[in-house]
Parts: structure tokens; sequence; C-alpha cells
């Protein structure tokens, strides 16, 4: 008996031993090899690797792999001469269904299509069906093994030769050892392509699952800005009664005020860019003036230019809407431009100089519920 621990189907079954993912790429790369093979070491010129497919609505074959291509299929029965009879479609569908390794050569070394016995050298089946010729050319010699997983049957390998073949049983050996690791090597393919088509279905899904939405929020979303301006010689109890208020709200607003920017350079530039990034304004006006002055308050300057650059925002058509509470004492004279359509909130007081706080908290509070909408 001859050494097969040097063949190549002893490297191919290293081979398949030592990888884990095998592509179509591959698998047409091995096929080839073992064409190669088998074409100049046994004189196959021939090649079909023939895969369990429904035909018309019932069982069958078809050619995975060809020579010459195409994906020709056929049914695994066929009526037999008694009713209701079915019998194997040939020799091929003999081979898959019967699980059966054939050798096939016919009479007096001739063509299998036309030789009216044929016969196996491999296993001695008998009573074989005859030979339909799917190939171009002749056919003296046919080797069919099945694949199997697990006594399985799962594909069939047609190997077939114009010349007459003897058997041997390194032939044999050699062509049992590459049809098991051939069929190893076709399921770790079918393995791979479903792992990737279940993997892309997955990751379809996952991406619906994503686009439906209702997923906790994972960051605080970011809070709206508002800006506030105030006089500097405003009166701080006023003051005070709107930062108060503000400081109620610091789960729903982040408060820019205008007396804590102090970046170097342009002071408007600076309070341009804060007024930009902000969504809603609150401005107290005010500010005292001397005790004897009538009337005891004026409008500050600076206040009522930012109070303007709000406004001019508020009017951009391409601008985000800005919200805002316009604050004044009501002995301030007349403002300078009109504010009438933003419901100024006059100070609360009692007399003339009392403020009445608990009024103005209301007033504020409720002012800046409804500007943020809580």
């Amino acid at each position: 008996m001859e050494d097969l621990q040097n063949t190549f189907g002893r490297q191919l079954e290293q081979f398949a031993l030592a990888v884990d993912i095998v592509d179509e790429t591959t698998f047409n790369d091995v096929w080839s090899l073992i064409e190669n093979y088998l074409s100049s070491h046994l004189n196959i010129d021939y090649f079909a690797l023939l895969r369990p497919e429904v035909t018309d609505g019932e069982p069958g074959l078809r050619a995975d792999r060809k020579t010459g291509g195409g994906n020709p299929s056929f049914k695994l029965e066929k009526e037999g001469e008694k009713e209701g009879e079915k019998i194997p479609n040939g020799i091929r569908a003999y081979a898959y269904t019967k699980s059966k390794r054939l050798w096939v050569v016919g009479e007096d070394e001739g063509l299998l299509d036309k030789a009216g016995t044929n016969s196996d050298l491999w296993s001695g089946a008998e009573g074989l069906p005859a030979f339909a010729l799917h190939s171009d050319g002749e056919t003296r010699t046919a080797i069919l093994v099945p694949l199997k997983d697990d006594n399985r049957v799962f594909a069939l390998m047609d190997l077939e030769s114009s010349r007459y073949l003897e058997i041997t049983e390194i032939a044999t050996k050699e062509l049992g050892l590459i049809a098991e690791t051939i069929g190893k090597v076709l399921l770790q393919r079918t393995l791979s392509t479903s792992q990737r088509r279940n993997t892309k279905r997955a990751i379809e899904n996952l991406g619906t699952i994503l686009n439906a939405g209702g997923w906790p929020q994972l960051v605080k979303p970011e809070k709206p800005k508002l800006f506030l301006a105030s006089p500097g010689k405003g009166d701080p109890a006023v003051l005070g009664v709107i930062t108060n208020v503000l400081d109620e709200f610091r789960d729903h607003v982040d408060v820019i005020y205008w007396k804590n920017i102090s970046d170097s350079g342009d002071i408007n530039q600076q309070v341009l860019r804060a007024i930009t990034s902000a969504k809603f304004g609150i401005c107290y006006f005010s500010e005292e003036v001397a005790d004897d002055a009538d009337p005891p308050y004026q409008d500050n300057a600076n206040v009522v230019f930012e109070a303007g650059m709000l406004q001019a925002l508020k009017n951009t058509p391409t601008g985000e809407p800005i919200g805002w509470i316009p604050i004044r004492e009501a002995s301030s004279p007349k403002i300078p431009f009109d504010f009438a359509a933003q419901r100024i909130l006059v100070v609360p007081r009692i007399g003339e100089k009392q403020l009445n706080k608990d009024a103005l908290i209301a007033a504020v509070k409720e002012r800046v519920e409804k500007l943020l909408e809580v």
C-alpha cells in the first residue's frame, strides 16, 4: 500500500483544519485546486458539485459547480414502471439518495450513455440506473462521491472522464479523503454565508430599532440660555427677587448675567455673543437717580441698548425667536422706543418707595413660567 501521509488530500485536510472562515472566493480557489489535481493525476475532465434544491416543487439536485458553467437541476425521483412507484432519477440521484460511492464503467470500456449495462467498481452496487450524459463530450468513467455530515448526505461530487479508468485502492482512499475534506470546507462556506446573512439582517434590525427611538437620554439635554441685563444702580431688592426666582428654574434654563462677563476685549461684542446664544431675556431697565430728582428713576442706557439687540434678534426672519421680559419702575420716564407690545412688568410698590416684594415675586415667577412654558 502506498503512503497516504503526503498526498494532496492529506494537505487539503490540514488546510481545512487550519481555517475557521471560508468565504465564496476561498471555496472557489480550493475547488479549482481540486480540479487541477484530479485533472492531471486522475485524468478527470468533467467536474460538478451537486447540491439539494427544490425542482418543480419536488426534491432535486442542482449543479453548484460544473465544468463549462451553468447550473442545471433535476428531480431526485421519477415514476417507475409500477403504478405509484418512485425510482431514482438517474445514476447521480441514485448515488445521492442511497449514499453510495460509485466508480461506474461501461461494458467493454465503452461510453456510459451507450452501454446496455454499467458496473460499479467501488461499492459493488447492482441494478444501476441508466447514465445520462450531462457533460459536453464523452464519458467512459463516472466517479460519484456523496459528501456527508454525520451520515447526512448534503452534496454529491460528480467526476467524469472520457477515458476508461481502472480503480485503485490509493485512488479511492484519496478521493474519499478529498470528498470528506471538501465537504467540511463547503459546510464552513455555508456557515460563513449564513453568519454574514444573519449578521447583516441583525444590523438592519438594529438600525430599525434604533430609528424607532424611545431610548433613555444618556446625557442631560442642553438647557436654553437666558440673558439677564440690569443697571449698575438698580434697586438691589428688585434684582434680588429676579435672581432668586431664576434660581428656582435652574433645572430649566442657564442664566447669563451680563455683569459676570469678564472676558477681555470689546464689551459690546461680548454682550452680542451672549445675547446671540440666548433664547430668552430679562431686562431690568430702571436705576435710581438723586433722592430729590423727579422722576426718581431713569432707564439705564446700556440696558436699553441690550434690549434693542434682543428686539433686533427677535425680529430677524432667519434668527431664532427670543422671548423676553422687560421690567421697569412705574415712575421711570417714557422709554425712548416702543416696548409696549412686550407687556412691560411694572415693579409693584407700596407708596413711592416700599417694594411690594411678594407681588413682585409672584409677577416675575408667572412671567418666567410662561416664558419657559413650565
